[in-house]
């Protein structure tokens, strides 16, 4: 019934209620992100009470350096994930910024493990984020969410204090999501 609602609201119409719950409940940017080729494409953002991010809905960022585009590179199907790993453009955004192919691959199968993905610095300076997928009850990849801070206010190790709430918004957003926007 959650996705039949979905379909009349639309992806991120559906979406919004919960990013709000989210950024509520943590204080900080919540971002919503699918896989779009060799990017990832942001849905729905809503930024913290006292901070903007750097992306909008509709914009494409990087799956290499950003947590967004770590979670759903690694929950990807294999097919789908090997050719992103040996395919994508891996341009170094920040000095942070993971440009070795191989590390990567190392890193995606290890964020498979606690089901999280992070960065720090990686994808923009003085940022940080925390993402985890949203996987429908087949456990196939729909989406990402995340949740971005400044570190002028926490880092990485700050927003996996948040991830209990992270995983609760991405098992309501499983429920809700149809699986293609």
């Amino acid at each position: 019934m959650g996705q039949k609602a979905a379909g009349s609201r639309g992806f991120e119409g559906t979406a919004t209620p919960v990013l709000q719950r989210l950024t509520a409940a943590t204080g900080e940017s919540s971002i919503l992100g699918v896989l779009d080729g060799a990017h990832f494409l942001t849905v729905r953002k809503l930024d913290g009470p006292q901070f903007r991010t750097t992306t909008d809905p509709g914009d494409h960022g990087a799956l290499h350096s950003s947590a967004v585009g770590k979670a759903l590179l690694a929950f990807s199907e294999p097919d789908t994930r090997e050719r992103l790993l040996g395919t994508i453009d891996l341009v170094r955004r920040t000095e942070h910024s993971l440009t070795d192919r191989e590390e990567l691959r190392r890193q995606v199968e290890r964020i498979r493990v606690p089901g999280w993905a992070g960065q720090q610095e990686e994808n923009d300076v003085g940022m940080a984020a925390v993402a985890v997928p949203v996987l429908s009850p087949s456990e196939r990849r729909i989406a990402a969410v995340a949740l971005a801070a400044p570190l002028f206010r926490t880092d990485l190790e700050g927003l996996l204090r948040c991830l209990p709430q992270l995983q609760q918004a991405a098992t309501e957003l499983a429920l809700e999501l149809p699986l293609r926007p």
